[in-house]
């Protein structure tokens, strides 16, 4: 018998989201039985090998409200690896939570935004710039942000 693993920020908002819906996200698959911590398929579940690991760095994930319920979702594959240092918040261009803009101004600007270089920027010829961040603070993390899943555009 596989044991549960513990739930992690992604968890949560997935679970958040399910209560505050008006109808059940369906999508490719959804009738597979899914293990209902991964969301993989039973056969493919993996959770018995996830290991909590301490990372250098912390994640703020802003994550789309079709992609939490998503188990290809990469942030939520940070979030198994790094529970302690991921945060994870639905994302809305006109109304951003509070919680996560106090949570930005906490860093005093020691975050990253971690942006895909799509073929429009490459189009617009915007270069890439790798950036190796040190801490602003003594001991604080530095945080990146990252945009994970189809992010409104309108």
């Amino acid at each position: 018998m596989k044991t549960s693993p513990n739930k992690h920020c992604v968890d949560l908002l997935r679970e958040l989201c399910k209560t505050e819906s008006i109808r059940p996200f369906t999508a490719r698959g959804s009738r597979a039985a899914r293990c209902p911590h991964c969301l993989m398929t039973e056969f493919a579940c993996f959770c018995h090998l996830r290991e909590n690991q301490t990372s250098p760095v912390e994640f703020i994930l802003l994550i789309h409200r079709d992609e939490i319920h998503k188990p290809t979702n990469s942030g939520r594959l940070i979030a198994d690896l790094f529970p302690d240092d991921t945060q994870a918040y639905l994302w809305s261009r006109t109304e951003p939570q509070q919680t996560l803009l106090d949570h930005i101004a906490n860093k005093q600007g020691n975050c990253t935004i971690l942006f895909p270089n799509t073929e429009k920027a490459k189009e617009q010829k915007r270069p890439f710039r790798s950036v190796i961040p040190s801490s602003a603070k003594g001991d604080d993390k530095h945080t990146f942000i990252i945009l994970d899943g189809t992010l409104e555009t309108s």
